[in-house]
């Protein structure tokens, strides 16, 4: 949202007007560093060519290092014109609050210039609040004792209670921070249109528990006292042992699951075989080729039936490794699982382990 020219112009004047004159102070100046002054001058600047990203960068950078009081003023305003200029009404309204926050117990806030400003600083928040609030909840928050830091949905804000938040409708949680106080939550919800005020008086903290905060770690170690004999010790819960059984269940699986290919090879290699000898006619010439086929078929029918044994057992007692560790170790929970399926089998195989 871009400001009329007058407006960017009357805000420039105020900025320029607002900074104190080391000529006009009857205490010598500090010598100019890099802190409020020039920090003020260069964010003036950015304002003038267009580039408030820059211009609220610097005036946040000045807020940093400027003294209380009147020094810090006119970067608040120049911060809620950048803002403004930038097209964030919200960030715009909060560094406004600031300042009417800053200067509303300060006598020389009270007549004059800055008197003016206030005023006008009130206009500005007014103006913006009804295009904010057609998307945003206007929430107050007081606290008691007042001064608290405001937090919403754990992240602490720029706005000291009593003040004013404003958040998108939905859920959300409120929060007081205040130094020597125990902190306060608030869990609500809020609607468009909605102006709901929050107050919480917090409680301070003991003076026993701020003088153990305030204590430095001990930098000896710690003594390792026997508890008293009440107490019942904590265990750990317990863990299953079964899960070193993962890894020589796969194997197993898979040792048996070769021997079970194997034995499909031989046992297609044996039929084959068998399905020669039968087309074979029962001549002279043919009775060494009848009797190596025969050697054959019966040297891979004890292949291929070991074979099977072997694969059969192994992937059996893979997936019994795996039932038992799934199982957590425990036996009797693995026969109960394999007894009604697998039947005597299963009984034995689970009573290996």
């Amino acid at each position: 949202m871009r400001v009329a020219a007058p407006l960017l112009a009357a805000a420039l004047y105020a900025l320029c007007a607002g900074a104190v004159s080391p000529a006009s102070a009857q205490v010598p100046a500090r010598p100019p560093s890099q802190d409020g002054d020039a920090l003020l001058a260069q964010g003036r600047k950015a304002l003038l060519d267009d580039e408030p990203a820059k211009a609220w960068r610097l005036f946040e950078l000045g807020l940093t290092v400027a003294e209380e009081g009147p020094p810090r003023w006119p970067m608040l305003l120049g911060l809620a014109l950048a803002y403004e200029m930038e097209g964030s009404a919200l960030d715009a309204v909060h560094a406004y609050q600031r300042f009417l926050r800053e200067t509303e117990n300060h006598a020389e806030a009270r007549a004059g210039k800055w008197l003016q400003r206030r005023d006008q600083a009130l206009e500005d928040v007014r103006r913006l609040e009804l295009s904010l609030l057609e998307s945003h909840c206007k929430v107050e928050v007081a606290s008691d004792p007042p001064g608290a830091r405001i937090v919403v949905d754990g992240q602490p804000t720029s706005q000291r209670a009593p003040g004013v938040v404003y958040l998108r409708p939905g859920h959300h949680e409120l929060g007081w921070s205040l130094e020597g106080h125990e902190p306060a939550r608030l869990a609500f919800d809020v609607a468009i249109g909605e102006r709901p005020r929050f107050d919480r008086k917090l409680a301070k903290v003991s003076a026993e528990t701020m003088a153990r905060l305030a204590e430095p770690p001990s930098s000896s170690p710690p003594s390792f006292v026997q508890p008293p004999s009440d107490l019942v010790p904590y265990e750990s819960p317990p863990t299953a042992e079964g899960s070193s059984l993962l890894i020589p269940s796969v194997v197993t699986m898979s040792v048996g699951g070769a021997f079970l290919v194997a034995a499909g090879v031989l046992h297609g290699l044996a039929l084959a075989d068998a399905k020669e000898l039968r087309a074979l006619e029962p001549t002279a010439d043919d009775t060494t080729r009848d009797a190596e086929l025969r050697e054959g078929i019966r040297a891979y029918q004890g292949a291929y039936v070991t074979a099977y044994v072997a694969g059969g057992i192994g992937v059996a007692a893979g997936a019994s490794l795996l039932l038992f560790d799934l199982f957590g170790g425990d036996e009797e929970a693995t026969a109960s699982w394999l007894t009604p399926r697998v039947g005597p089998l299963g009984m034995s195989l689970s009573g290996r382990f």
